[in-house]
């Protein structure tokens, strides 16, 4: 290959490389303009829309045809003899029901009377439909559903995908002939919308009705600045990690007023969803229209929202809950489970605001006795509490953890037998989680009858239950977390290597134990269990 040739090589790369890289960053200048509202006029007429018209013309016109001749709408056949019954009332309204239900010296309730409406419209109608059902009750039947989509927001894409499923079997199998059944429902039952509903209630209170309005979302915040002791911490005892940046001040997390805004409410209609019956009147409606433009084929007149709002799917929910108790597949008691103190009531996994797919953790509590409770200045049986996920190792206890600056408390405890009392001292965000597991006197009260720092409980002498010594001291270790646990944390070396460091880090550290003072008390037999340990 001659030189020329390598040249010319080289150009038609290169430009073709150029041609690459300017479609790449026109692909990329599109993805930003994410609506065709956001284009500018100039570019705005580089795009045509005709065919897409078209087809949506089409598209219109089709579901307007179907609208009319009711094409989706199917009625259970209704057998040729016709039946006996008497009418209890005569169809009719309202008031005429509630009228004769006084005449015969009965109480109107809305259940009931909903019920007697119900049942005369439907008795109604099959009078109505007896002919023309009739000839089609021989056909083959297809019943086709979909789990209800949730209301505290908008249609979206992720259900538009998933009722396409549904959405083509049930197209399919009218096409065979069948008679298809494919109603639809919204759910509004449980906490999402009750949360949501609260967490706008405190976003108002927080920021204010002007700041929310004007879409102002800030509270002032004090950025620390690093001190010598924090950029040392990771000589410290039990910090054995990198060192970590700060927490960003804000997380870029959206408020529910602004959630609101997106799904498109106005803002001067926002502070109505404080109230959490308000979601159940605006996103059912939108989700029907919005199915509507999407050619779902089902049977509208069968839609409805769950919740006791709809008396009718309220007394059904009621009815399957009988059923269930009746054959012992329900029963009532305690089980473990996320709980909401606020509502006074089991937080299932889509109930939440946030948090879903937590679950709880079962953890064993480790009850260390504390040798001299009078140093604490309590009586009775005491006991450090700690939480384990490995009680096999609890042979190899050495000592007890705790966290020098954290705020412990002392609460009375109710044992196994249901009269032995003690205190157990643990984390306050633990002795809340056991407030409601019957370990205190009153459910889901809690009430600590002392309250220490960690600084307070170093060096103490406790006895370890299956542990070969007679004393254990409880010693500090800082990375310690007081929403894990009962952040009491026992000391088996032989299976953590951090509970092994830690301990290693204060045998050899005479400074690092003079910091923490862990030899005011007992400090002869305390030096010499220190060191027994060290070969």
């Amino acid at each position: 290959m001659t030189k020329d040739h390598k040249s010319k090589i080289t150009k038609i790369s290169t430009t073709r490389e150029r041609e690459r890289v300017e479609i790449f960053k026109e692909r990329e200048k599109m993805k930003r303009l994410t609506t065709f509202s956001n284009l500018d006029e100039e570019t705005k007429k580089n795009f045509s829309f005709e065919r897409r018209e078209i087809l949506r013309n089409i598209e219109r016109k089709m579901q307007d045809k179907w609208s009319k001749e009711r094409i989706y709408e199917e009625v259970a056949p209704v057998p040729s003899s016709s039946s006996n019954t008497t009418e209890k009332y005569p169809p009719t309204t309202l008031a005429d029901v509630e009228g004769k239900m006084r005449e015969e010296g009965k109480t109107p309730d809305a259940r009931t009377i909903a019920f007697t409406l119900g049942y005369l419209a439907g008795k109604k109608h099959k009078n109505e439909t007896s002919k023309t059902s009739s000839s089609s009750s021989s056909k083959e039947k297809y019943f086709c559903t979909f789990p209800y989509p949730y209301m505290n927001g908008r249609i979206h894409l992720g259900h538009a995908f998933t009722i396409t499923k549904a959405e083509f079997a049930s197209r399919f199998q009218r096409l065979l002939g069948k008679k298809v059944l494919f109603p639809f429902a919204f759910h509004c039952t449980g906490m999402p919308i009750q949360a949501s509903a609260n967490k706008l209630k405190d976003e108002i209170a927080k920021f204010g009705m002007k700041n929310c309005m004007a879409g102002v979302f800030e509270e002032s915040v004090v950025v620390k600045q690093d001190t010598k002791e924090e950029k040392d911490d990771t000589d410290m005892i039990g910090v054995f990690k990198g060192k970590k940046t700060k927490l960003a001040a804000k997380t870029g997390k959206k408020t529910t007023w602004e959630i609101l805004l997106a799904c498109g409410v106005q803002a001067s209609e926002i502070p109505k969803f404080q109230d959490a019956s308000h979601w159940l009147k605006h996103f059912p409606p939108l989700g029907k229209s919005d199915l509507k433009a999407f050619g779902l084929n089902t049977d509208w007149r069968r839609s409805f929202i769950t919740t006791d709002v709809n008396p009718y799917y309220n007394a059904f929910i009621e009815w399957q809950f009988r059923k269930l108790k009746e054959i012992a597949k329900v029963k009532f008691g305690n089980r473990p489970t996320i709980f909401s103190p606020r509502d006074k009531q089991a937080c299932a996994d889509h109930d939440r605001s946030e948090g879903e797919g937590v679950g709880p953790q079962q953890y064993t509590l480790i009850k260390i006795q504390v040798l001299e409770p009078q140093k604490l200045k309590l009586s009775g049986d005491v006991f450090m509490v700690a939480a384990t996920l490995r009680p096999e190792t609890m042979h190899g206890q050495t000592n007890c953890f705790v966290l020098p600056d954290g705020e412990y408390g002392a609460y009375n405890v109710v044992e196994n037998d249901g009269k032995t009392k003690s205190i157990y001292i643990c984390s306050e965000h633990s002795a809340r989680n056991m407030a409601f597991q019957k370990f205190f006197p009153n459910q889901g009260e809690v009430k600590a009858v002392a309250k220490f720092t960690g600084r307070d409980l170093l060096g103490l002498a406790l006895k370890a239950p299956n542990c070969k010594y007679d004393k254990v001291y409880s010693l500090p270790l800082l990375t310690i977390k007081m929403d894990k646990g009962t952040s009491i944390v026992t000391s088996v070396p032989s299976d953590a290597p951090d509970d092994y460091m830690a301990l290693k880090d204060l045998q050899r550290d005479a400074k690092l134990r003079e910091a923490y003072v862990v030899f005011e008390r007992e400090a002869q037999s305390f030096h010499f269990f220190m060191f027994q340990l060290r070969d």
